[in-house]
């Protein structure tokens, strides 16, 4: 056997030649072409019903003015069970200047992922001197299908977003820390010493773009860890110095502001996602651990083989098989065991091998949030560790062989790009995103998937498949508050509303805290001509979620326009009404209508006046004929100096 090539380079490399600088150029033009070919299909995709509601086309603050308050908004509020304020505002601005184009929001997608692929790989090539490595290395990040998820899917921005921000952070820490050598090694260029100030100034700029990656999403608490790995290699700060253990303490007190972020950062993300952590009652330890190791070892089988990649991967029904658990647990232990033998002469090894690990823990289910036993997007940045490893050590292996291993990389590259575009294709819309699911589960008895579906051709118009899709899922899970709220809604539309109500009360049950059901319920309610109960749901919601447009609308509306005079407040239906004209940036004619009424209501006819003569602008502007001509009959009830009353119980679309 060759022996193996050493490391040619200690720490990061300064100077890069003009050849060097037209190979960089090179393999960014080869990285973004490569990511256009894969994803620019994406551009004519769909937003799909996996979240893309709550993080866009429902979200009223995405959807309304980039403001001052909407900005507020983002940095005040845990929206989505998650507190990541950048994320929120990119959507924002995407939303700006696309409107809600779903184009525009992959776009974005696709320009934060290729500005990431591309700076990982000088990145990497300023950190270990070697191009055409780290050019693998940005190439198989760039298109590996485990990787289309983060990518292709809209909500998936803070994946992208913080991904950047990761990338930026290990930049900017490269330049402390070369700055920083130079300053101890007393080096010069041109025979001026070096300014301690820069490496302070590439600190700081490290602990911004870390801040920044933690609001985009705090996944990336381990970033500290990271550092220390990258201080054992490529930087090789800790080979270098004189006294080890002393330099491990100087290098840990170094990263002690970057803890305290992290921290925060954490305390932060409990308190948002306090509501969906499941308990231990549910999901016992034992089970988490079992799977905290299968997805180790299937997150790594699947880079391999990556062609059983779906949107949810549920818990097996009847827990993992011996076989399973004791294969996982062997794999993990014996390469870590391998690993940490060759950590003299191959440091890469467990260098990547440990930026794997890490970066995993706070997704990899011990503290569990959601029902997904794993997910694709969790190995969007993990898996760059393993990738350095592998392509580290093949490169070792075979050192006088480059241009055979320069077909091979470019045919794995090639292979993976195929497989990419062909995964992203499954996220064209929602209803090809879980039929393709539904497909591979190895039994037909995953109720989510099945809901999922059923939205999905409910948008779609295709209400009576939709209904039994929705049957599906409850027949298998009888308490699944989603499927008893969607099932519900759709008889709702079919004007059979003492099933819609049945269905909805099932929901609340089964659910309580589901503020959706609860909203929906109020609304049959009223339609069926039961105001009180109503009343009593719209209540609960706000109680629950004191902003939710639905709840503060239709309470507005019931209590200025009720004929029961004991539901009538008038000074109370303005308040609520204002909160939701200041929540949708008052544009919406249905909120300016509801605050119109209850102005009226309140005796406040000029102010009222005003209002509905802005929400019919704006159902004209909208193309909303019927809504205009009913708000203009109560125009002419204001301007005669009279409130409206609806006897119909209805919140008239509202």
């Amino acid at each position: 056997m060759v022996a193996p090539e050493r490391p040619k380079l200690q720490g990061p490399v300064d100077a890069v030649s003009i050849r060097d600088r037209w190979k960089v150029f090179a393999v960014a033009v080869f990285i973004a072409g490569i990511i256009g070919a894969v994803f620019g299909q994406t551009l004519h995709f769909q937003f799909v019903n996996l979240d893309d509601n709550e993080y866009v086309y429902e979200n009223l603050h995405v959807a309304g003015d980039l403001s001052l308050g909407a900005v507020g908004w983002a940095f005040t509020h845990a929206a989505a069970h998650n507190w990541h304020p950048l994320t929120w505002l990119s959507l924002m601005l995407d939303h700006q200047v696309y409107g809600l184009k779903p184009g525009g929001f992959h776009l974005a997608n696709i320009v934060l992922h290729g500005a990431t692929a591309i700076l990982l790989f000088i990145v990497l090539r300023q950190m270990t001197g070697f191009l055409w490595r780290s050019a693998c290395v940005a190439a198989l990040f760039a298109v590996h299908p485990q990787h289309v998820e983060s990518v292709a899917w809209v909500s998936e921005r803070k994946d992208v977003l913080s991904g950047l921000f990761f990338v930026l952070t290990l930049w900017a820490y490269a330049r402390h820390v070369r700055e920083r050598s130079r300053v101890e090694g007393r080096e010069s260029r041109a025979g001026k010493a070096f300014d301690p100030r820069l490496s302070t100034l590439d600190y700081c700029g490290a602990l911004f773009f870390f801040a920044c990656g933690l609001m985009s999403k705090p996944m990336l608490v381990t970033v500290p860890a990271i550092l220390l790995l990258l201080d054992y290699w490529p930087l090789n700060r800790v080979r270098n110095a004189e006294h080890g253990m002393r330099s491990w303490r100087n290098l840990v007190l170094e990263k002690l502001p970057f803890m305290g972020l992290a921290a925060l950062s954490c305390v932060a993300t409990v308190f948002a996602q306090y509501s969906v952590i499941q308990p231990f009652k549910h999901l016992s330890l034992s089970t988490r651990i079992g799977n905290a190791a299968v997805s180790y070892a299937a997150y790594i089988g699947q880079m391999f083989y990556p062609r059983t990649l779906v949107a949810y991967y549920p818990f097996p029904e009847h827990g993992f098989a011996v076989w399973q658990l004791a294969g996982a647990i062997g794999l993990l232990v014996l390469v870590s065991i391998v690993f940490v033998a060759w950590r003299s002469r191959r440091p890469y090894l467990l260098a990547g091998w440990l930026w794997y690990l890490i970066m995993l823990v706070p997704v990899i289910g011990i503290v569990q949030v959601g029902t997904q036993s794993r997910a694709d997007r969790y190995t969007y940045l993990p898996e760059i560790g393993l990738y350095m490893a592998l392509i580290w050590l093949v490169a070792e292996l075979w050192p006088n062989r480059r241009r055979t291993l320069g077909v091979i990389a470019a045919i794995v590259i090639g292979a993976c790009a195929v497989c990419a575009w062909g995964q992203a294709t499954y996220w064209r819309n929602s209803e090809t995103l879980w039929r393709h699911a539904l497909t591979l589960p190895a039994n037909d008895d995953v109720p989510g998937l099945h809901d999922n579906l059923g939205t999905a051709l409910d948008k779609e118009g295709r209400m009576d498949e939709a209904m039994v899709e929705y049957r599906k899922a409850l027949a298998i899970t009888p308490d699944f508050a989603n499927a008893h709220n969607n099932l519900g809604f759709a008889l709702f539309r079919k004007h059979r509303l003492d099933e819609a109500i049945e269905e909805y009360q099932a929901a609340v049950e089964s659910d309580p805290s589901l503020v959706i059901a609860r909203s929906n319920l109020g609304n049959a309610l009223l339609r069926a001509g039961r105001p009180k109960e109503a009343v009593e749901q719209f209540e609960e919601v706000l109680k629950m979620d004191p902003e939710h447009p639905t709840a503060l609308n239709s309470l507005a509306w019931v209590m200025a326009t009720s004929p029961d005079a004991s539901l009538r407040n008038g000074t109370r239906a303005v308040a609520l009404a204002e909160q939701i004209n200041r929540i949708t940036g008052g544009k919406l004619p249905e909120c300016l209508d509801t605050l119109a009424a209850a102005q009226a209501e309140a005796g406040k006819f000029d102010e009222a006046v005003l209002n509905e003569q802005r929400a019919i602008d704006a159902a004209q502007a909208a193309g909303n004929k019927s809504f205009a001509e009913e708000a203009t009959g109560r125009l002419k009830l204001y301007q005669a100096k009279q409130p409206y009353r609806d006897g119909t119980t209805t919140s008239a679309g509202h």
